[in-house]
């Protein structure tokens, strides 16, 4: 038996190649998800109207994904990048295509913005935390109660709406009760491992 395509899958040298061919065929794809809606929209109205929401969408998607697909983990940085860089004109693209409606920018950007700071803090706090990654995943959850106080103020401030209701609640409840469970099983971790 010939072990080694085996060996050469263990030792990481197959990883790039296979990477590279889920990164081309992801963008083969996404390609075709947008063509297809192109060609479809141009064939019956004659111009481009509802195929520019894929136009937009579409490559928003492979700027933030793509580089994670072909890198990994070494990749979510540059995701985040991205999507730190292009959620905004994103958000403006669509606000500009949906005229009838004047609350996405408004809202999204400030939901946006929190959100992004959200990833940030728990791409941080994993990367810092490797080796313990159930205690990243504790604070994470931690750091996700103010983040849903900040996003539901902002939401209650423009639209006038009661600022928490009971599915609220419920998520700061098993936010709370995951950190716990989380803080809980990496204490254990370490007492076990000392």
């Amino acid at each position: 038996m010939n072990f080694n395509h085996a060996g050469a899958w263990k030792n990481g040298k197959e990883r790039p190649k296979r990477r590279r061919g889920l990164a081309l065929l992801f963008s083969l794809l996404l390609l075709v998800g947008v063509l297809v809606p192109v060609v479809c929209d141009l064939s019956i109205s004659g111009r481009l109207t509802w195929s520019l929401f894929p136009v937009l969408s579409i490559p928003f998607v492979w700027l933030v994904f793509f580089p994670v697909i072909l890198r990994g983990q070494a990749g979510i940085a540059v995701g985040l990048l991205a999507l730190s860089a292009c959620i905004l004109p994103f958000l403006y693209g669509l606000d500009h295509l949906i005229q009838d409606s004047a609350w996405i920018l408004p809202i999204g950007g400030r939901m946006a913005a929190v959100g992004v700071a959200f990833l940030w803090i728990v791409f941080s706090l994993f990367r810092c935390w490797k080796k313990r990654k159930r205690l990243a995943a504790a604070v994470s959850c931690l750091m996700a109660i103010p983040g849903c106080v900040v996003a539901n103020l902002m939401l209650s401030e423009m639209l006038g709406c009661p600022m928490f209701d009971w599915w609220d609640f419920l998520s700061l409840l098993i936010l709370t009760v995951l950190s716990l469970l989380f803080f809980l099983l990496d204490h254990k971790t370490q007492k076990s491992s000392s």
